[in-house]
């Protein structure tokens, strides 16, 4: 009989959800999604160390901040 451990997962910082990027997504449109401005987009960009917003690959995972004040 074997120990079993689970695989050890890093916790999101509080404040934090995770956002999993679909086909035709950027990240205005990501902004629009969650908080209903397109414009906060950079606050993604910022958060995720992208470069190129327009360019996310399908399936990436980003850390989603709380929307701000």
């Amino acid at each position: 009989s074997g120990f079993f451990c689970p695989a050890a997962v890093p916790p999101q910082p509080a404040g934090y959800e995770e956002y999993v990027v679909v086909a035709g997504d950027n990240l205005w449109r990501i902004a629009d999604k969650l908080w209903g401005d397109p414009r906060l987009f950079r606050l993604l960009a910022e958060e995720n160390e992208i470069e190129n917003p327009s360019l996310i690959p399908v399936g990436k995972v980003l850390k989603v901040p709380d929307r701000p004040d």
